[in-house]
């Protein structure tokens, strides 16, 4: 993937280039320079600012703000990639400035509070353009003036030398300074780390750049690799998922991801197992507390019963039409069937479930052109309740087994206590600081604690283990 786009020049901007050269000229002759420092091919530089008719300056094709939200209509975005400057692109372009970035079919509020603010308050901060008068910076603040009827726009302008691999890094640097820009939604920030790690950057740079931990890039580029796996496996024809649906669900990835790594030390399948079993979960718009529930075992434990037999027909027959892949063996010229343990084929189960709620997604979304397909979106809905009869019954497990543990926790926590409270004891008796009567009055009251222990543990006779056998020995000898 190119870690830019070049959409060349604009018709016009050859004329657009003569007038911000006039308008340089003008404001140099009457003394009136202005001026604000960018990052320019890694150094600092200082660019003119003007004043230029909004008629004359041209939305980015390429700007990183909706780069995912082009995706919302396949057709409208490949005339923006055919024809950048054409009022049918450009057009496109201000519906995305201007909508909600997880659903570009509604405004955005936030929006609307820039509008209002530059209505009230004027344009303090400057924008940012090319020669040839395409916005590296302002787009959005470009689409409100011109709603409210503004004629011009403050802009610096970068030098004439600036090619789109200038426009794009000076773009994402500008997004990172500490002031009042809007941060980038969740998914084109993670277009942003792979740009810029698909152009060279390392991701300890990228890491520097965005001031975040290089683990969390890694993380990242990971889940943004595992979203365009869910969409190619997703695509029915002309038909997919897409990465903005997937702007909401910042918070359950990074959980996934990090339980994901978390299990693929000890058991790398039942890691997969659970990674597809959670994202059918968040594919069916599931809360991260309900994901927190699903494990490897989820299907097995729970959700096969409450399946219906069309959608367990379905699944089996993607079983039949979509065969183990035979591994090649280097050097033989040959192959072998793979490992099919209890754990592989928990895995394969997994993602015959998510390939299918993954297409029957993308069918019943149905695209701008058409409607959904009603049979998919009722699929989706069975499996749907299915899936929250599951998780009602494994959150119930979940509350009992942690009552189970409670107990035992609690002693471990005061084992603990204890072990520090001996180390601090040598630390003050050291000091000759220790208060000998508190102490003496805290170990009572602890002999006490642990009495009323023992009456209730003695009621476990019959399954007691060693532990319970030492305290029950250990408060009779008290007693004595």
């Amino acid at each position: 993937m190119a870690s830019h786009e070049d959409f060349g020049t604009p018709p016009e901007g050859a004329a657009t280039s003569r007038i911000v050269e006039e308008r340089i000229a003008e404001r140099s002759k009457q003394g009136l320079r202005e001026t604000f420092t960018v990052n320019f091919r890694d150094k600092q530089m200082p660019v003119e600012i003007i004043d230029i008719e909004l008629d004359s300056l041209f939305l980015n094709p390429g700007t990183h703000r909706v780069k995912a939200q082009r995706d919302l209509e396949p057709d409208m975005d490949q005339e923006l990639r055919d024809n950048p400057w054409g009022a049918v692109g450009q057009g496109y372009l201000r519906r995305l400035l201007a909508a909600t970035p997880a659903n570009p079919t509604v405004p955005d509020p936030e929006f609307n509070d820039l509008k209002e603010n530059l209505d009230k308050e004027g344009q303090n901060d400057a924008g940012l353009i090319t020669r040839w008068g395409v916005l590296v910076d302002g787009n959005t603040r470009a689409v409100a003036l011109k709603e409210l009827g503004k004629q011009t726009m403050r802009v610096g302008v970068l030098p004439e030398s600036a090619t789109w691999k200038d426009v794009s890094a000076v773009e994402l640097n500008l997004q990172m300074r500490l002031d009042q820009r809007r941060d980038y939604t969740y998914i084109n920030r993670l277009l942003a780390y792979e740009e810029l790690h698909d152009g060279g950057r390392a991701p300890e740079q990228i890491a520097r750049m965005f001031r975040v931990q290089r683990k969390t890039v890694l993380r990242d580029l990971w889940v943004l690799n595992e979203l365009r796996d869910l969409i190619d496996r997703s695509r029915i024809g002309k038909q997919s998922l897409r990465l903005m649906d997937f702007e909401e669900d910042q918070e359950k990835l990074r959980e996934l991801h990090r339980k994901y790594d978390e299990l693929r030390r000890t058991d790398p399948d039942a890691a997969e197992a659970m990674k597809e079993y959670r994202l059918s979960a968040l594919v069916l718009k599931f809360s991260k507390t309900d994901l927190r529930l699903v494990e490897d075992d989820f299907h097995r434990r729970y959700l096969e019963r409450h399946l219906s037999e069309p959608v367990r027909e379905e699944l089996a027959q993607e079983e039949e039409e979509s065969p183990a892949a035979s591994v090649q063996i280097p050097g033989l010229g040959t192959s072998v069937a793979p490992a099919s343990g209890p754990q592989s084929t928990g895995h394969a189960a997994a993602r015959r479930l998510t390939d299918v709620l993954l297409q029957a997604k993308a069918r019943a979304g149905g695209s701008t052109l058409g409607e959904g397909d009603p049979a998919a979106a009722q699929r989706l809905d069975e499996v749907k309740e299915a899936m929250k009869s599951s998780l009602k019954l494994a959150g119930s497990n979940a509350r009992v087994k942690k009552q189970e543990r409670a107990t035992a926790e609690r002693v471990t926590t005061a084992a603990e206590e204890i072990r520090q409270c001996s180390h601090e004891l040598v630390q003050s008796r050291a000091k000759q600081a220790l208060d000998v009567e508190a102490f003496d009055d805290a170990l009572m009251d602890l002999r006490d604690s642990l009495h009323q222990l023992a009456r209730h543990a003695s009621k476990l006779s019959s399954e007691a283990g060693d532990g319970v056998e030492w305290l029950l020995d250990a408060m009779k000898k008290g007693n004595s």
